[in-house]
């Protein structure tokens, strides 16, 4: 079974560019940038994507949710990106390493405390997309 080990995130500010190829995308960091890591309970990752029509252009509209608990994680992490513009990548057990975004097309961040345990946070990783997913290629 297919599932996501990894996810990480960068700032918009931090990526010179994103070239979309025939085979995935190439991503060009600012020096000295990286992606960091996002820690979240594993086998909560789910990823969803959902094409639409907007103003005459196909979109598509990705969502990654996925959860943490405060024993785990530093939630100061998501304080500081919580609703800003960032890339996601994201890893299956599978190794392909996946982005999630683009410069003109950011993702952004929502927590939200869980229904099912004060200690729980459920987070939404949403953008929409002129193409689906693509594999990160070095």
């Amino acid at each position: 079974m297919k599932y996501i080990t990894e996810i990480n995130y960068i700032h918009i500010k931090d990526v010179v560019s994103v070239y979309n190829t025939i085979n995935g995308v190439k991503i060009t960091l600012e020096a000295g940038a990286s992606f960091q890591p996002l820690n979240f309970t594993l086998s909560t990752a789910k990823l969803t994507e959902k094409s639409k029509i907007a103003g005459g252009s196909k979109l598509y509209e990705q969502d990654l949710n996925y959860s943490f608990t405060l024993e785990k994680v530093d939630s100061t992490v998501y304080e500081e990106i919580e609703g800003k513009p960032v890339l996601i990548s994201y890893k299956y057990n599978t190794g392909e390493n996946m982005l999630l975004g683009t410069i003109d097309y950011p993702v952004t961040l929502l927590t939200k405390l869980s229904v099912k345990s004060n200690s729980q946070y459920d987070v939404i990783c949403q953008c929409s997309n002129t193409y689906r997913s693509k594999v990160i290629i070095s």
